[in-house]
């Protein structure tokens, strides 16, 4: 029995750990904004969540959408679609509204949209060679992240991003760090007024 015990415990360890792992930063207006360390990394990793009410096809197409971002991504100086390889991936650039005395940031990236089961990933891809860099601009050159999409049934979606960003330059991990919860949590809070909640 023991064994078996200690059996059982070695194969749930791995998702006990996973789960204690990201700490809860931010519970507001139905927003939860989670951090973590990643190992070897001096920079926090966030995931952010709310529910919707709406499709998982009406949040996709404001997700795709690359022109429109400035309505709701905080701190977004500018955004467009540069590429639309196909149906379900695109390639896009947007600017990122620095405070003072930090230079603006900029990234290029695709959105890559794929299934699995009843969940929908929009996965993120840095390219950053993509486009020429801009003058005034720190260009990101290490991203990676997702969106994921649930329907929950009901007109209820769980909408989720996760994301690990090095923004480059000259700037101190502890200030990069201060960003990681706001700055998500301010884009969530834009999207769920974006859909009218």
């Amino acid at each position: 029995m023991k064994k078996l015990f200690c059996l059982c415990l070695w194969a749930v360890l791995p998702a006990l750990m996973f789960a204690q792992d990201w700490s809860l930063a931010k519970d507001k207006n139905n927003v939860q904004v989670y951090t973590h360390i990643i190992a070897g990394e001096s920079l926090k990793e966030y995931r952010v969540q709310t529910v919707l009410n709406s499709s998982v096809e009406k949040v996709i197409e404001v997700i795709m959408d690359w022109d429109h971002y400035k309505g709701w991504m905080h701190d977004c100086l500018e955004a467009r679609l540069l590429k639309r390889e196909n149906a379900t991936k695109t390639i896009g650039y947007y600017a990122i509204d620095a405070p003072w005395p930090v230079s603006d940031r900029d990234i290029a990236n695709s959105l890559e949209i794929r299934k699995e089961d009843s969940v929908t990933f929009i996965d993120i891809v840095c390219i950053p060679t993509y486009t020429p860099a801009h003058a005034d601009r720190v260009r990101l050159k290490r991203m990676k992240g997702f969106w994921k999409l649930t329907d929950l049934g009901e007109g209820k979606v769980k909408v989720e991003q996760q994301i690990w960003a090095d923004p480059g330059g000259s700037i101190p991990a502890w200030m990069a760090n201060a960003t990681v919860t706001d700055t998500p949590f301010n884009t969530f809070s834009n999207l769920r007024r974006k859909f009218g909640q």
